[in-house]
């Protein structure tokens, strides 16, 4: 059998695809460094938010200058010569008095000349030979001229270098959701005195799935493109039960979705039929997504059934969050059918059902147990003081 080893571009290209969801594309100096959304995966009863951030925009950076370039002045120094050195002249010889003969010096001149030298006194040698004395030579002082060298360095001063003003702005942040034709582009808001961009969609029905990115377009043409992700909300599988009267008819209210209250007992026969036969029903629990639901318990919240003038136990009440109208009620036990029918009528998509319940079959199990009670002791009383009486 052949190598069955991949190549190592494979494992290199395998890790990208790995981490191709985080990666953030850069255009040159401008990019875009976060996308996303909140909440990661969001439900039928909360919108999305979708935010980008801009790097470096609305931003204006100047060049820098250049600076002055600074020549120091030259300085030339002072030159220095040499000693000059006169030779010793050279006396004649004559007869000198009394037979003896003398000798006379001539006079020595040297001229040092140097670059600020001074020559040394030429000396003549006193040269006694008898009596005659010679005259002393004398040497004449040599001079130098000074040299001064004067080193002139030119001061460059260099030009201040201009970088022109680079002020980029997003003209245009755009959320793409879908692709192709069929894609849809909403345009974002921009959050004033930061870079970043958001917008606010949803809720979405259980089970969407979509595909989106993020486009900026900047002032100068340039086109920032984020990577794609997607939006996934969960499948309803039972109905979302709210616990707060209130928290629930506020959310109906901004969802401008009607209010379903729950008013329910835990005595109560016909509320455990409802929460085990009709309210997990697939068709009702898909049909409460167009609503807002709440459950309420009597025995702990006794007030809530009192505002909403419940009679008897269990009910459901439908109400428009809006104005406060009731806009339809029903006690007792529906078949999943008719619950579904019932609400789609709340949802205006279609008539009112025939709502049949029994009245005050909502205790009919406790009922009798008390009937049977109430009925039951007298006759057990009546038997054991009769007995009691025979013996």
């Amino acid at each position: 059998m052949g190598d069955r080893r991949h190549p190592g571009w494979v494992f290199f290209v395998f890790i990208l695809l790995l981490i191709s969801p985080v990666l953030v594309p850069v255009g040159g100096e401008w990019a875009i460094i976060h996308a996303g959304h909140d909440p990661l995966l969001p439900d039928h009863e909360h919108k999305t938010v979708f935010n980008v951030s801009l790097t470096e925009l609305n931003i204006t950076r100047t060049g820098g200058n250049q600076g002055n370039g600074t020549s120091g002045n030259g300085t030339g120094g002072n030159g220095t010569g040499g000693n000059g050195t006169g030779d010793n002249g050279t006396g004649r010889w004559f007869p000198g008095p009394q037979g003896r003969t003398g000798r006379e010096d001539g006079n020595g001149t040297g001229n040092g000349t140097g670059m600020n030298d001074t020559g040394t006194n030429g000396t003549g040698t006193n040269q006694t030979n008898g009596n005659p004395t010679g005259t002393n030579g004398s040497g004449t002082n040599g001079t130098g001229g000074n040299q001064t060298g004067n080193g002139t360095g030119t001061n460059q001063t260099g030009g201040n270098g201009t970088v022109p003003n680079a002020t980029q702005n997003g003209t245009l942040v755009q959320l793409v959701m879908g692709s192709g034709a069929n894609a849809t582009r909403t345009n974002m808001t921009h959050i004033n005195g930061t870079e970043n961009y958001t917008v606010t969609l949803g809720p979405w029905r259980p089970g969407t799935e979509f595909c989106y990115t993020f486009e900026a377009t900047l002032t100068n043409g340039t086109v920032l493109y984020s990577n794609a992700s997607w939006v996934r909300t969960p499948q309803l599988i039972d109905i979302l039960w709210h616990r707060s009267y209130e928290e629930a008819r506020l959310l109906a209210l901004e969802l401008h979705r009607p209010l379903m209250a729950y008013i329910l007992s835990d005595l109560s026969h016909d509320s455990r039929t409802l929460d085990e036969t009709v309210f997990i029903h697939s068709r009702v629990v898909a049909q409460s997504e167009d609503l807002v639901c709440v459950m309420i318990n009597s025995d702990t919240e006794p007030q809530i059934g009192t505002a909403l003038s419940v009679k008897r136990l269990p009910c459901v009440i439908f109400i428009n969050a809006s104005t406060g109208m009731v806009l339809d009620r029903f006690y007792g036990v529906l078949s999943p059918d008719t619950m579904v029918k019932e609400m789609k009528y709340i949802l205006k998509k279609g008539s009112r059902p025939n709502l049949i319940s029994a009245p005050m079959t909502e205790f009919r199990l406790e009922a009798t147990l008390l009937g049977a009670f109430l009925i039951a002791a007298p006759v057990v009383m009546f038997v054991y003081f009769r007995g009691k009486k025979n013996g």
